[in-house]
């Protein structure tokens, strides 16, 4: 069995896609906790959510609570820091900038 490396290329790729996919996520949960604060359910079915999901998010928010909690932002904000620095280190080891010196 033959193990093939990841470019750095496809890595590169892999991280952004994942980190534009969690971005994507944290924007439809704050668009969601945001429509069910003010009511909007027709915002809420814009969000292509299955009737079921909605009344679930709608029984939540009668009960007082957030469809998504802060805590969830706040594990994705992480999650979005490791792999920022993840790409970050990356990029410079793929395309490392020689540093400026002054004579």
């Amino acid at each position: 069995m033959s193990v093939h490396p990841v470019s750095a290329t496809s890595q590169l790729t892999q991280l952004r896609e994942e980190i534009a996919r969690i971005e994507g996520a944290q924007a439809m949960m704050a668009s969601i906790n945001a429509a069910l604060q003010r009511g909007d359910v027709y915002a809420l079915q814009r969000q292509n959510l299955s009737p079921q999901h909605i009344s679930d998010l709608l029984l939540r928010h009668r009960r007082g609570l957030p469809a998504y909690p802060d805590y969830l932002f706040c594990h994705n904000e992480e999650y979005l820091d490791v792999l920022r620095s993840q790409l970050a280190e990356l990029t410079v080891e793929r395309d490392p900038t020689p540093m400026a010196v002054n004579y």
